[in-house]
């Protein structure tokens, strides 16, 4: 009879140090390139790599942590700018107000939020920043399709044809949507589609999945964020 195998969640390849290496050098220009935006956050957060986490996700113990699986890095990250793209996406979380919430968010909203993120960052830095968010979702169907935000040219392909997906992306490509729109729409055929999971085992990245109480999580990103700095 053989034994079932454990997967030790704390265990380190040997590959580990060099993905975590690039990481921090990754942060590091993104910290440069975008001063106003990650340097408060990253001044007060911790980085942590963890396969406590399916992906990569913003928690905290005494105070916020950045926590990172680099088995994700390593398996759905293929340069620096797929990287950036997710790290991005994690702190745009933060920066819109979304780990101020006083409950743990709802599947629908999660998407709605998700989809206008990784928009907003192709829209602002290209669309080699939507990749990492295609290849992630690209075998997903119906309402977390709208995750991997489409290119140009894959919109052109269907620009004769309609329905609400369809119109939705062309709106969230062109940013004339906001997540209260897609929330609307995703609530409205939640209970019409087979679900609002992912294909292939797969976690939505920078899921809120934590062992840390999302109330917890909140209290201590709104203390962070609003305290004064000392000297």
């Amino acid at each position: 009879m053989t034994a079932k195998a454990v997967i030790n969640k704390t265990a380190r390849h040997s590959s580990d140090a060099a993905i975590e290496s690039t990481f921090r050098t990754v942060l590091d220009e993104l910290i440069d390139e975008n001063v106003l935006a990650c340097s408060a956050i990253l001044s007060l957060s911790e980085l942590r790599f963890t396969r406590e986490v399916p992906t990569l996700c913003v928690t905290c113990t005494d105070r916020p942590v950045l926590c990172v699986n680099p088995d994700f890095l390593r398996e759905h990250t293929r340069n620096d700018t797929d990287v950036k793209a997710v790290i991005l996406h994690e702190f745009l979380h933060v920066l819109l107000g979304h780990t101020l919430a006083r409950s743990q968010p709802s599947p629908a909203l999660n998407i709605a939020w998700d989809a206008v993120i990784n928009h907003l960052i192709q829209r602002e830095f290209g669309e080699a920043y939507g990749e990492v968010f295609r290849q992630y979702y690209k075998r997903s169907r119906g309402l977390t399709s709208l995750l991997g935000p489409w290119t140009r040219d894959q919109l052109d392909e269907v620009y004769r044809k309609k329905g609400p997906l369809l119109e939705l992306r062309r709106k969230l490509y062109r940013g004339r949507v906001i997540a209260e729109d897609v929330l609307e729409l995703v609530e409205e055929f939640q209970d019409t589609a087979k679900a609002l999971d992912l294909p292939d085992n797969r976690h939505f990245i920078g899921n809120r999945e934590s062992t840390v109480p999302w109330e917890s999580l909140s209290r201590e990103i709104s203390t962070a964020l609003t305290a004064p700095n000392e000297a």
